[in-house]
């Protein structure tokens, strides 16, 4: 699901209200497409879009009170200003650009065909004379009806219902956007086992926010504020770090940031931060590929685990030791490594035999190993001469960029976070501080934005239309200058009460 949302992240900009400080907005989503949203014990929304518009609300500086309101009223509701945000794994589509503003996608989606477990269709044609279900007024229904194939169309209030009716035998097959068949496949506790995400259509849909024509205020800067927020917490400006540590720290980020920046199959840099965080990191150098990518190939593993590496390898060049803050990055360093070897069958020694099996796929992704001790003990081996190989490569290359790590590193100590554009300014020769930094989140950072631009120029969102001539308000009390017209013998709390409803 992250995987998916970190492209999108990089065009966002949300169409919504002013955002004010302790602003309420209200926010409509409808509980009946999980995982995106839905209801938990307590029968409170929760979800993925939940999640991310309250992240995107306490970066923005506004509250959000989010209410499960049914699929069918949701937009009526928000075209009438019953609510302010849908925020309901919404497809954007013309028809709906129409009448709203949406935000930029934030996530991608394709419909799938939920099928019986052991059954299987290779296209919509296949469906031909069958019973389809699909929630009403989805996405999924009008690809359906937009096919032509034949096909005995039901409509349902919830997806849920509609997986119910199939494994009863009742309908045939379900339509619906992949991330909710994937759940009901594969997580949700009554149905995993029991059904096949059978086919996905090629034609892509996005997710965006959804609000009333012609309200504007988010940018994507907030939104990616949010989705830092997620995977890292909020930061904690006020923990007390010694300067060696901060020094040891700023080398550390640096050094994952200058070896995937010097490698070709490493993903892009987007932010190197220092400043200490509610999840626990000290500092984080934050990722972006340039495109979706679903699958890995030797180059990329064996690269990433360079990048892994290169923290540690930055804090023994430069400072000479080995610290506790590359516990992660070890792990996830030598879990890839070992994935390489005993699960991918990319070790020449091994050749293409699996050597473990994955257990709880969809809980933990953790696997067993399935061969003899000494073949374990061989994988071992294999596994340490990849991590050895790849933390020597890491070192080379910062030792042979000695002097842009510690150029890098000086400026991150000065900004305390800086963007992969910064960076990449100054391994160019340029000035980081001309760079329109795309991505800054940290408020400090808007400064640098466009510095050509007058700073007693307003943000969109606070735009004033002014006219030349003052408009006079309709008289709407005027018949309350006639008060010779009213009734004489109409009792006084009666009139009262009749010009407080007026």
């Amino acid at each position: 699901m992250i995987r998916r949302l970190t492209l999108a992240l990089l065009t966002l900009t949300l169409l919504c209200g002013q955002a004010v400080a302790a602003e309420k907005y209200i926010v409509a989503t409808d509980c009946t497409w999980p995982p995106m949203e839905y209801l938990d014990e307590n029968k409170q929304p929760v979800g993925f879009d939940v999640d991310f518009i309250t992240e995107v609300g306490k970066a923005a500086g506004f509250e959000v009170d989010v209410r499960n309101i049914a699929w069918d009223g949701i937009f009526g509701g928000v075209a009438t200003g019953q609510y302010d945000i849908v925020a309901a794994a919404t497809t954007i589509t013309p028809e709906r650009q129409k009448q709203f503003d949406f935000s930029d996608p934030y996530y991608e989606v394709a419909q799938a065909v939920v099928l019986p477990a052991g059954k299987n269709i290779k296209s919509l044609e296949d469906l031909k004379g069958k019973k389809v279900g699909g929630q009403i007024g989805t996405t999924g229904v009008f690809v359906v009806r937009k096919s032509g194939v034949p096909v005995d169309l039901k409509e349902y209030d919830d997806v849920g219902l509609a997986i119910q009716d199939m494994l009863g035998g009742r309908i045939d097959a379900v339509i619906c956007d992949d991330p909710v068949a994937m759940y009901y496949a594969n997580k949700k506790a009554d149905t995993a086992g029991k059904l096949n995400l059978s086919y996905k259509t090629d034609e892509k849909e996005y997710y965006g926010f959804t609000v009333r024509k012609g309200r504007k205020a988010v940018n994507q800067n907030d939104l990616l504020a949010a989705f830092e927020t997620v995977i890292a917490g909020s930061e904690k400006k006020g923990t007390v770090i010694t300067q060696e540590e901060k020094r040891i720290i700023a080398y550390h980020e640096v050094g994952h940031a200058l070896v995937a920046a010097k490698q070709k199959n490493a993903q892009p840099v987007s932010k190197i931060t220092i400043v200490p965080h509610t999840q626990g990191t000290l500092g984080y150098t934050l990722h972006l590929p340039e495109e979706e990518k679903f699958l890995m190939s030797r180059e990329d593993i064996l690269a990433e685990i360079r990048t892994l590496l290169a923290g540690r390898s930055s804090e023994e060049i430069v400072c000479n030791t080995m610290t506790s803050g590359a516990a992660n990055d070890i792990e996830r360093a030598t879990e890839m490594a070992r994935n390489l070897v005993a699960r991918f069958g990319m070790c020449d020694e091994f050749d293409m035999m699996a050597l473990g099996t994955v257990q709880s796929q969809y809980l933990d992704g953790g696997y067993s190993m399935t061969c003899a001790q000494e073949t374990y003990a061989a994988a071992d081996r294999a596994t340490i001469a990849i991590i050895r190989q790849c933390h020597q490569d890491a070192r080379k290359l910062l030792e042979e960029n000695r002097e842009l790590l510690d150029k890098i590193a000086a400026y991150l100590l000065k900004k305390e976070t800086i963007t992969g554009q910064e960076m990449m300014a100054i391994i160019e020769g340029r000035d980081p501080e001309t760079v329109d930094n795309y991505g800054a989140t940290r408020e400090e950072d808007q400064k640098l934005f466009r510095p050509s631009t007058p700073d007693v120029i307003e943000a969109p969102a606070k735009h004033i239309n002014i006219v030349s001539e003052p408009i006079p308000m309709p008289d709407f009390d005027k018949k309350d200058e006639k008060p010779e017209e009213q009734p004489q013998d109409k009792p006084e709390d009666q009139s009262e009460h009749g010009q407080s409803k007026e």
